[in-house]
């Protein structure tokens, strides 16, 4: 089955002045929500996590220290431990809002951290091997990417039976491609409810303004593909660089 064929608006078919406004919507408010987003990553990373951290080195000092009762070290212990643990979780919730990788090193290892991360709070095994392209894509393109495959992840998560997922970044002609493949049941859900139910309307809004498509292959019990593609932009004066995507 081909999900863009089966309700999620194949693309050969012209959208509704409808659908151009839910899209017009949905891309402001997502811009709005980023900006959110980058804002509560940035005020984590710089209070309640450095503070967080700060806090178990010092009861970790004192765990060192002698002198204490057996049971005072023991509570001493156990709270750095669960300090540093809850540290660790809200730097995780930063990476999740705004990661640093997509920004000081490019899609690709941003990709590869977001695989590893999804297979650890998941228990599904998930691979990304982002190849390097030419070209440099634009922030923008970058975090609409990267943003498409969190979604088809949530979605992976949310129905059963998938082994393994596997991520993939690669250059098509004049255009990057994303693909997030999965061996599980494909989508179960009804149509009409699939194509708002399960993020396809954010992915499309994140790419539509970037001159990017998006198409959704699903089989019943062979898995699901989702696939999106945005146009490669160059630098001027000709210098193209493969940091974006390495």
């Amino acid at each position: 089955m081909n999900a863009e064929g089966d309700g999620l608006a194949p693309t050969h078919v012209l959208p509704t002045e409808a659908d151009r406004e839910l899209y017009r919507r949905t891309d402001a408010l997502l811009r709005e929500i980023e900006v959110e987003r980058r804002q509560l990553a940035d005020q984590l990373n710089d209070d309640p996590v450095q503070t967080l951290a700060h806090v178990a080195r010092v009861l970790q000092s004192v765990d060192d220290a002698s002198g204490m009762s057996s049971a005072t070290a023991k509570t001493i212990h156990e709270m750095g431990l669960i300090t540093a643990r809850v540290s660790e979780q809200l730097r995780g919730l930063a990476h999740q809002l705004r990661p640093p990788l997509l920004d000081d090193v490019g899609l690709g290892a941003a990709l590869r951290q977001l695989a590893d991360e999804f297979s650890a709070s998941s228990g599904i095994p998930t691979f990304a091997q982002p190849v390097e392209v030419g070209g440099v894509g634009l922030p923008e393109a970058d975090l609409a990417l990267f943003r498409v495959a969190q979604v088809a992840l949530r979605n992976t998560e949310n129905h059963p039976a998938p082994t393994r997922v596997d991520i993939g970044l690669r250059q098509i002609g004049s255009r990057v491609a994303l693909t997030v493949r999965d061996d599980g049941i494909g989508l179960p859900m009804a149509p009409a409810s699939r194509a708002s139910g399960t993020g396809f309307v954010e992915m499309r809004s994140r790419l539509r303004p970037l001159g990017g498509r998006l198409e959704v292959r699903s089989t019943a019990d062979k898995g699901t593909i989702v696939s999106a593609s945005v146009p490669v932009t160059r630098r001027t004066g000709g210098q193209a660089s493969q940091r974006a995507y390495a």
